[in-house]
């Protein structure tokens, strides 16, 4: 591709960005679209106009970007990071109700995060996966991810995993029957400072 049309889409680029920063999301939106008509994108780019697209309530054109955000990410073994949109990838298919595509995407995450010492993106992957199983009514499976993910939140002093997993933990025992532990965990999973006492059930 010649030179000059590198910079012109580079150029492109910038007026996205700031409607990016300004939280114009339509506008932001065909942006990145006009700018990779002229040259594809980096990762950072595509993620951006994933969220200008989720944030625009386009979640049909959300996928996408992501999609081929981790394909990058995964071309240059950045392992973690292509799980990370993954998992991503896999909220936005489940809030649009496409679980079989959900399951692909997590069990992708799993095969990347394989062998990788225990971190952020396994407790992200626990909370999503058990937030999947909730939604296909298996509360037990659900449930028993929601405990593992936030056990890995305490383990790793991350207060957004562990108030995950308790949330979450707490919508399955709600969802199964168990309606008072259910909410109070669920209460518990709001106050940040109160998480890591909440019961184990």
């Amino acid at each position: 591709m010649p030179s000059d049309v590198h910079c012109f889409a580079g150029f492109e680029l910038n007026p996205s960005r700031r409607a990016y920063a300004d939280a114009r999301w339509h506008d932001a939106m065909n942006g990145f679209a006009r700018a990779d008509a002229l040259r594809p994108l980096d990762a950072d780019a595509l993620e951006r106009w994933s969220t200008a697209a989720q944030c625009a309530g386009d979640l049909a054109s959300a996928a996408g970007p992501l999609e081929r955000a981790a394909l990058v990410y995964s071309s240059r073994g950045e392992r973690e990071a292509a799980a990370r949109v993954l998992i991503g990838l896999a909220r936005i298919q489940i809030e649009s109700l496409e679980l079989a595509v959900a399951q692909g995407c997590l069990r992708r995450a799993e095969r990347l995060l394989s062998g990788l010492p225990k971190g952020e993106q396994h407790g992200n992957l626990a909370w999503m996966t058990a937030r999947y199983h909730l939604n296909k009514g298996e509360f037990s499976k659900g449930i028993q991810l929601a405990q593992e993910a936030r056990d890995i939140g305490r383990a790793l002093s991350n207060a957004d995993i562990e108030s995950m997993g308790v949330l979450i933990h707490g919508v399955g025992l709600q969802a199964s029957g168990d309606t008072e532990a259910g909410l109070a965990l669920q209460v518990a999973a709001k106050k940040p400072s109160v998480v890591s006492n909440a019961p184990p059930r």
